[in-house]
């Protein structure tokens, strides 16, 4: 059986520590990329199962143009419902997190958020995947 896969783009690097062993928990391997540009050909070209980013990923503010862009290129790939399904946005602002879920249409977690709510986004995430 292959294992699934999961992609990180987080700024803070003690949550993703936390993030990797909840992924590797739930028995995902787990890759992460520390820049945009990196994030952007996994999108393109990864084959991950979920994907867990930080909504401004090397960005400033409330700019959610990094996870618009991924959103995009995963969208291209798998579709609009498989990707609101294995994409999941962080932010530390539960009003920006509102806003990008309504204007990206994918999942948004707001900071702080509980580890559970990361286990059943993967959980979620694979029993949504197709079959490989």
């Amino acid at each position: 059986m292959v294992k699934p896969k999961a992609l990180l783009a987080l700024h803070d690097t003690a949550q993703a520590r936390l993030i990797t062993m909840v992924c590797e928990e739930q028995g995902f391997d787990v890759t992460s990329v520390d820049n945009l540009e990196a994030l952007r050909a996994r999108a393109r070209e990864g084959d991950e199962n979920a994907v867990i980013m930080d909504l401004n990923f090397q960005s400033w503010g409330n700019d959610c143009t990094p996870a618009r862009e991924v959103y995009t290129k995963l969208e291209t790939r798998y579709g609009r419902e498989r990707v609101q399904q294995m994409l999941l946005g962080i932010t530390g602002n539960p009003i920006f997190a509102k806003e990008t879920q309504d204007e990206v249409g994918i999942q948004v977690k707001a900071k702080p958020f509980q580890l559970e709510d990361i286990e059943y986004f993967l959980q979620q995430a694979i029993l949504e995947s197709p079959a490989r």
